[in-house]
């Protein structure tokens, strides 16, 4: 959808405009919220404004000079999420981005015309019917075949379905992660001292973890073909590039900011 990029009066998405009409066409995103505000407030964040509606669940960044939906969708979805950092701060309302990529309203500015996209995915369920599968021996014979055994429970299992059910990329990505954890220990326990205490480096640990499983399932078909050293590769990328980058929030140390959409992209 297009708008005249000289209209006075800007549209609205609920009763919030998408731009200022004293400063002239802007571009900008909105995005769903989990649970609605429970205060109006608007945040001003250099050029740009963050305004959330008192019980309208949708946050509203506005203010960039983007000519493309790309740009646009990143600067209005960071600048969002910083805006919701300050109201949490200030204690006003404490917001959380919902379904980023499925539903959001993003406009920027193209020559006269300002664009506006509106992106809704809905799930869609399919039905298929049962199938059966009989493997025969050479002879067309049917093979019979026992029925597998139960699945035994492991602790494990308990981080890997919160993985599956968590709505936060990053939430997801740290209990996928204690899942592997809980297995590669017990594979390979953590080395204790004499009175019973930890007496390996959590690196050191799953570097050695990592090299024990690779005799009970070889890593090789899960890292990039052509890659020399596959549990180095994934002591790399699980445990340096990611489990400790969303570990720690020190200054000068290399981190994973929550609900930054490019961090959110690597991961």
């Amino acid at each position: 959808m297009s708008r005249g990029a000289g209209s006075l009066n800007p549209p609205r998405f609920g009763e919030i405009p998408l731009f200022d009409s004293g400063l002239g066409p802007q571009s900008g995103g909105a995005f769903g919220l989990i649970a609605p505000p429970r205060e109006s407030q608007i945040i001003g964040l250099d050029r740009w404004q963050v305004e959330v509606a008192a019980g309208f669940p949708s946050v509203i960044a506005r203010g960039g000079t983007d000519t493309s939906y790309e740009d646009a969708f990143q600067a209005s979805l960071l600048n969002a999420q910083r805006g919701l950092d300050l109201m949490s701060v200030d204690g006003a309302n404490n917001l959380v981005v919902k379904g980023i990529d499925e539903d959001h309203l993003i406009w920027w500015l193209d020559g006269g015309e300002l664009i506006i996209r509106a992106v809704s995915l809905a799930p869609i369920n399919m039905d298929v019917p049962p199938v059966s599968v009989v493997v025969s021996d050479e002879h067309g014979k049917p093979i019979i075949q026992l029925p597998p055994p139960p699945p035994i429970w492991h602790e494990s299992f308990r981080y890997f379905r919160l993985s599956q059910t968590s709505d936060d990329l990053f939430d997801a990505y740290r209990n996928a992660y204690l899942a592997l954890e809980s297995v590669l220990s017990g594979i390979a326990p953590q080395t204790l001292n004499s009175q019973g205490k930890i007496a390996e480096g959590e690196a050191a640990w799953f570097r050695r973890a990592l090299a024990a499983a690779d005799s009970l399932v070889p890593p090789v078909s899960f890292v990039p073909a052509g890659t020399s050293n596959p549990a180095q590769y994934f002591f790399d990328e699980l445990f340096v590039d990611m489990r400790s980058a969303m570990s720690h929030a020190k200054s000068g140390r290399a981190i994973l900011l929550p609900q930054s959409e490019a961090e959110r992209r690597s991961v």
